[in-house]
């Protein structure tokens, strides 16, 4: 006789997967009202919900998934692909788009393109053989290739995180649909209000600008304001891992070593963690933040305000980009034709680590 793994329940005989009409049985109630309870679709009341839950739990009930999508068509499943599991600003906008969908009944599917376009439509071709309803991506520049397949599946495409006022609430004719903020307006005004505090010599650490729209637009952002004014461009540093606390403080290192005068007096990290290894660097380097040496970060992570000094920086919507855009999609999937909403605002948020150059 062939011994049972050890660790694995026994089956009884005859045992087969419990359906809704055995909870509809055992509940008292129609299959209709065990469907909205579990599917989450109608009204039912408390105590006939509280009951056909505590059923589907003893009886260890799970929807068939399968069966449910050749039925609907639907597998209510959307995909999310993202550049990075890193970014702490990301999860904190995909928790709030997975618990929406989840909900409303869906079930998100996630992937990351390491900040590579060729990858991100690998991961969308795989996302539409899994059979997705829909497909989150972010920003604004994508492969043509992946999105020519993803719309030759009819599979809807939404991109968040960075829009263009353009794109945003009524988008043009053949444009995607985008919720997120303007990343280069939202950089601008940093930047601005650091030359309003008599700073003429700017530092930039940013990660990567290939396949990242957002760095891009904000790095750019920077460079027009200061052209703007008549003065120089930036001393720029790009960081290949930019969610290292070691590459912000490599390349705070590099931006001040043998500049002397021309040493920035304030230094744009384009996200909170580049920012922090800036201060932890500063410190090294014998500088004081902010008379020696301004710095600013971008994100509004939790620890910013608690950094000393307290990190001035840009805080990203992104639990209002979660909750928006699963709430558009699952509207959108289930033929509500929702309106975009406007571009959402990302706020500078002034603290200890920024303030006039030392010699204005």
């Amino acid at each position: 006789m062939k011994a049972r793994a050890r660790g694995s329940p026994a089956v009884p005989p005859g045992w087969r997967p419990a359906t809704a009409e055995d909870i509809a049985t055992a509940a008292g109630v129609s299959v209709a009202s065990v469907s909205r309870v579990l599917n989450n679709t109608g009204r039912v009341g408390a105590a006939t919900r509280e009951r056909i839950l505590k059923l589907a739990a003893e009886l260890h009930y799970a929807p068939n998934a399968a069966a449910r999508s050749l039925a609907s068509r639907r597998s209510r499943t959307i995909g999310a692909v993202i550049p990075s599991l890193e970014n702490l600003n990301f999860a904190i906008g995909i928790d709030r788009f997975r618990k929406v969908l989840r909900q409303q009944g869906y079930t998100l599917l996630l992937a990351s393109s390491d900040y590579d376009n060729d990858k991100e439509e690998a991961q969308a071709r795989a996302m539409a053989a899994h059979g997705v309803d829909a497909l989150m991506l972010i920003g604004s520049s994508h492969n043509a290739k992946a999105l020519g397949f993803l719309a030759a599946r009819r599979i809807p495409v939404l991109l968040t995180w960075s829009c263009r006022p353009a794109a945003a609430g009524k988008p043009e004719p053949g444009a995607l649909p985008c919720i997120g903020f303007d990343n280069f307006a939202a950089a601008t005004h940093a930047t601005r209000y650091l030359l309003d505090l008599g700073h003429r010599r700017l530092g930039v650490i940013a990660g990567g600008t290939v396949d990242n729209d957002r760095s891009a637009a904000r790095v750019g952002a920077v460079a027009a304001a200061l052209a703007q004014r008549g003065l120089p461009p930036p001393l720029i540093e790009t960081s290949p891992a930019s969610y290292l606390v070691s590459e912000g403080k490599a390349a705070l290192h590099r931006l001040m070593r043998g500049k002397g005068a021309a040493a920035p007096t304030a230094v744009m990290c384009m996200n909170d963690i580049l920012a922090y290894g800036a201060l932890l660097a500063a410190a090294e380097l014998g500088l004081d933040v902010p008379r020696d040496v301004s710095v600013t970060g971008f994100d509004d992570l939790d620890f910013a305000a608690s950094l000393s000094p307290s990190l001035t920086t840009v805080r990203i919507p992104a639990e209002a980009i979660g909750n928006a855009a699963a709430a558009w999609l699952v509207d959108s999937l289930e033929g509500r034709q929702p309106a975009l909403p406007p571009l959402l605002v990302a706020e500078l948020v002034i603290r200890k680590s920024t303030g006039p150059p030392a010699a204005a």
